[in-house]
């Protein structure tokens, strides 16, 4: 039976397995499905506006709860396990928080929009790291968009008001930024999705043009203009490219893209 999804916000993680996960923030629920689309489970509660959901490595689930300033970790079978957060501005509290991301040690890396920064948690809940600062300068954020990890922990975060990806890690702050306004390979017109699959690809959801962009491995993220690593953008037919997950079933390169109004 088909499951109706209201406002679908969060970038799903994913077991080994393929499963995706879909923050429906209309219904406050969260739902699984399976690779190919099958129904599997709603995990649902005192949800007020679910937003970011992702997995660990164990297949713990782990969501962003944006109206409770809270961020809670699931069982794979949906029992509730914990959860952590309070509104506010210090270290730790939390507003608006969005996308959530964990990395291969499994801590828990939260786009917390609106103080403008990315917080670093154990998966217990305590403090970590804090990276960014509000501003237009690199190393700072203005209305954060998203946020992936690769194997290495680095931190990538792409944000509304920039047009560009920038990478950080928790031990060094910011490490280099890439894209500018542009519909040019490696420039972006609104780009609020990014991904990193296992092999350190990353992905970009390039919105206003219609496509995602991929860039290699080797080196990360380019910075400027330089264009030596980066693979040409691919467009199939998308409306307003919003939000992206690298798969971990299908070969190198391969990734699943939400698009609002798709053709395809």
């Amino acid at each position: 039976m088909p499951i109706p999804v209201r406002q679908p916000a969060g970038r799903g993680g994913r077991r080994a397995r393929g499963h995706i996960y879909v923050a429906d923030n209309g219904d406050n629920r969260v739902q699984e499905f399976a690779y190919g689309g099958k129904f599997l489970q709603t995990i649902s509660g005192d949800f007020n506006y679910p937003v970011g959901v992702t997995t660990d490595s164990a297949g713990g689930i782990y969501m962003t709860i944006q109206g409770l300033y809270s961020v809670r970790e699931y069982s794979a079978s949906g029992a509730f396990v914990r959860a952590w957060g309070s509104p506010g501005g210090v270290p730790g509290e939390l507003n608006s928080p969005a996308v959530v991301a964990v990395d291969g040690a499994g801590d828990v890396h939260v786009a917390d929009c609106e103080n403008n920064r990315i917080q670093k948690f154990t998966s217990g809940g305590s403090l970590v790291g804090v990276s960014g600062t509000l501003g237009s300068g690199l190393g700072q954020f203005n209305c954060l968009a998203n946020v992936a990890v690769d194997g290495s922990g680095s931190i990538y975060v792409t944000y509304y008001n920039n047009d560009r990806v920038q990478e950080f890690t928790t031990a060094v702050g910011f490490i280099r930024a890439s894209g500018r306004p542009g519909t040019s390979v490696g420039y972006f017109e609104h780009s609020p999705g990014v991904a990193v699959d296992r092999f350190g690809n990353v992905f970009v959801a390039d919105t206003g043009d219609n496509r995602f962009q991929q860039f290699a491995s080797d080196g990360g993220l380019q910075t400027g203009a330089g264009a030596s690593s980066r693979l040409a953008p691919v467009s199939s037919g998308f409306r307003w490219a919003w939000q992206l997950s690298p798969s971990t079933t299908l070969r190198l390169g391969r990734c699943r893209v939400a698009a609002h109004r798709s053709s395809v």
